[in-house]
């Protein structure tokens, strides 16, 4: 006989037996079916022989239900009562509202599942705290220091899931990082974050301070990491960088970077003077079934074609540089000796990049709907490719591999264009304009 001494008639709803040490174990005992609704949470250390009152903190009239223990964290508990869930640090000793946004509703059962906390109620459907890694590994509200909580691991899944038929709200894809601010950074100090791959190399950077987005069609500004005093979250979706961007030009393309593979990562928090490190792991979709040369593989090709994206866009930057300042030159100097020959030399030189310029991107494309009245430039071409890499975890087909054939052909064949455009017609045309004494056109490494 281990029940609690002195409880008289009751209900007890459930038995927590510890998972950390066999002699522990917790029950949730009701007596509102004879009108008491004084909470009863009892605990053992003794196999039962003798028990302990532990409902510090939890509200007069406030029935409790259940009572669970974390299965990763000793001592970390979980109640559900009939106005809400708690929460103690301290084996029972204390409870504190585990209430966010939980309405005002019975919890009749609460389960840990994949490291998450599920919560069945009574009229309000079924509710999921995502992810305990933070009251895992919370210590004090008063720390004085920043703090980076081990994220958990990752599933590299593509997309949001399903949200056509589900009512609830699942967590945001990527991998989910918390950390805790003592104290908001002055204006003069940004909060970052740092993703690492294996080697130390880092493939994304996340900051608190405001950007600026690039002035093109649907560009939008990264958004800024949370930097509130307390706990932050923020969302890595797996994504690299994203590609360079040709102010006022539509992409039809996705201009985010591309999926890391599966693999060992790490995440840096920088606030301030700390610096923070944890390890973060990135799992395989489980449902796919890709072997490490076939996804090795499809990495390898969508980074050739981001790297080509990137050159696309930095030579188009370049050969606008340039004829802006061929077409300044040729306005300053059109009512001066010479103008009218350096007004031809300069109309020649911005055909000959109006030209090269409209096989790298489309200039003219200013909605979605114009991919049908104008020709995509390279950029879009190699863009559209990645999409269908990146878009599927499917091995790389023969018809991708000739298209980035074909491609790079057509990319080869344009920055012989490009160059010679730069090496030899800008040179000659400030050969022309130095005669006269006006500043050459600067081209850019």
């Amino acid at each position: 006989n281990v029940s609690p001494r002195g409880l008289g008639e009751g209900m007890v709803n459930t038995v927590e037996a510890s998972p950390h040490d066999k002699a522990t174990a917790f029950i949730a005992f009701s007596k509102h079916k004879w009108n008491d609704n004084t909470p009863h949470i009892f605990k053992t250390t003794d196999y039962g022989r003798t028990w302990a009152r532990m409902v510090n903190g939890i509200r007069d009239g406030d029935v409790v239900r259940v009572v669970r223990e974390d299965p990763v964290r000793k001592n970390l508990l979980y109640a559900g009562a009939e106005t809400g869930a708690y929460m103690s640090f301290d084996g029972g000793a204390f409870w504190e509202p585990l209430q966010l946004n939980l309405p005002t509703v019975p919890v009749t059962d609460l389960q840990i599942r994949e490291d998450d906390l599920v919560a069945s109620t009574e009229g309000r459907a079924f509710w999921i705290l995502d992810d305990l890694s933070p009251l895992r590994e919370h210590t004090s509200s008063a720390r004085t220091s920043a703090q980076l909580f081990k994220p958990r691991r990752t599933f590299r899944v593509y997309g949001e899931g399903d949200t056509e038929t589900s009512r609830g709200q699942n967590p945001p894809p990527g991998a989910i990082i918390y950390y805790w601010l003592p104290q908001v950074p002055d204006s003069s100090t940004y909060v970052t974050l740092e993703f690492m791959d294996a080697s130390g190399a880092v493939v994304r950077k996340l900051t608190s301070e405001k950007q600026k987005a690039v002035e093109a069609p649907g560009a939008q500004a990264p958004k800024a990491l949370s930097a509130t005093r307390g706990l932050n979250r923020a969302v890595w979706d797996l994504r690299r960088e994203n590609i360079s961007r040709v102010p006022g030009i539509l992409l039809l393309g996705s201009p985010q970077g591309y999926r890391v593979p599966a693999g060992t990562y790490s995440v840096r928090l920088t606030a301030g003077r700390t610096l923070l490190t944890q390890p973060l792991q990135v799992a395989s979709d489980p449902r796919v079934n890709l072997t490490d040369a076939e996804l090795a593989a499809q990495q390898q090709m969508i980074s050739a074609i981001y790297t080509r994206v990137n050159e696309i866009h930095q030579s188009a930057i370049g050969l606008r540089e340039v004829r802006d300042q061929v077409n300044a030159l040729v306005n300053r100097m059109k009512d001066k000796p010479g103008g009218d020959t350096i007004g031809k030399a300069g109309k020649a030189l911005v055909a000959q990049v109006d030209a090269i310029e409209g096989r790298l991107i489309q200039p003219r494309s200013k909605t979605f709907q114009d991919v049908i009245n104008f020709r995509n430039g390279l950029s879009d071409q190699y863009l559209f490719l990645a999409e269908g890499l990146d878009g599927a975890d499917a091995p790389v087909t023969q018809g991708m591999r000739e298209r980035i054939a074909s491609l790079d052909e057509a990319w080869t064949e344009s920055n012989k264009t490009v160059k010679e455009i730069l090496e030899r017609s800008v040179t000659g045309f400030n050969a022309l304009v130095k005669e006269r004494g006006v500043p050459a056109v600067v081209v850019k490494e």
